[in-house]
């Protein structure tokens, strides 16, 4: 009999369980059990580690966000491991972090500057700055930012080992940005024309509609 550990929630997930299940059994009733409170004996963010190590899919990844929802002890410890030491959970928690950004982004705002200077780093997994900028492609970029971001996201543009979604990013990114300050747009069509006759169709459809929409 092929067996795994799966966990279940309830739907704020505050309540957890680990069930030993038959993999091969599609109709494998789930018992009755007595359910373990994790919010009882472990710290905010100890919690939130366990909810991150259990499972990546699109479902868990929503059912974590609602947890999280407005609070802001569980928030600061999402955030903590975002920016934390520890890639791996960092890379785990990035989903969420983008989730949380695109529909409610004021609520990550404190943490933006940090947020900024990641997109610069070498060392921290691609799905930090994917996530980062895909919130960042709907948002008004503060001004005390506005020069650190741009400067990050014409080197990731520019940078064809980037992954393909991050300097798609960056382009949309990018385009609000010389909205804001015009006499970029000289320098975003020099680097998308250097760069989009080598892209992937993903980075080349999004770019040709810049180039197409920028003034002349």
């Amino acid at each position: 009999m092929g067996l795994q550990i799966t966990y279940y929630f309830t739907a704020d997930l505050r309540i957890f369980v680990p069930l030993l299940i038959d993999i091969k059994s599609a109709n494998a009733r789930i018992p009755h059990l007595k359910l373990f409170d994790l919010k009882s004996t472990l710290s905010e963010k100890d919690t939130l580690l366990t909810l991150l190590a259990a499972a990546r899919s699109k479902a868990h990844i929503n059912g974590i966000v609602a947890r999280i929802g407005n609070d802001a002890e569980r928030l600061q410890a999402l955030m903590d491991i975002f920016l934390g030491n520890d890639p791996k959970m960092a890379e785990y928690a990035a989903w969420v972090v983008g989730t949380i950004g695109v529909q409610q982004p004021q609520l990550l705002e404190p943490w933006y500057p940090d947020m900024v200077d990641l997109l610069s780093s070498h060392t921290v997994h691609g799905a930090l700055k994917r996530n980062t900028l895909r919130i960042f492609q709907d948002l008004t970029i503060p001004d005390t930012l506005l020069d650190a971001c741009t400067d990050a996201c014409f080197k990731l543009l520019g940078n064809p080992f980037e992954a393909i979604a991050v300097r798609a990013f960056s382009i949309t990114v990018l385009e609000h940005i010389c909205k804001r300050v015009p006499e970029l747009w000289p320098e975003l069509r020099l680097v998308l024309e250097e760069h989009t006759p080598h892209g992937s169709a993903a980075f080349r459809n999004r770019a040709s509609k810049v180039l197409r929409k920028m003034p002349t």
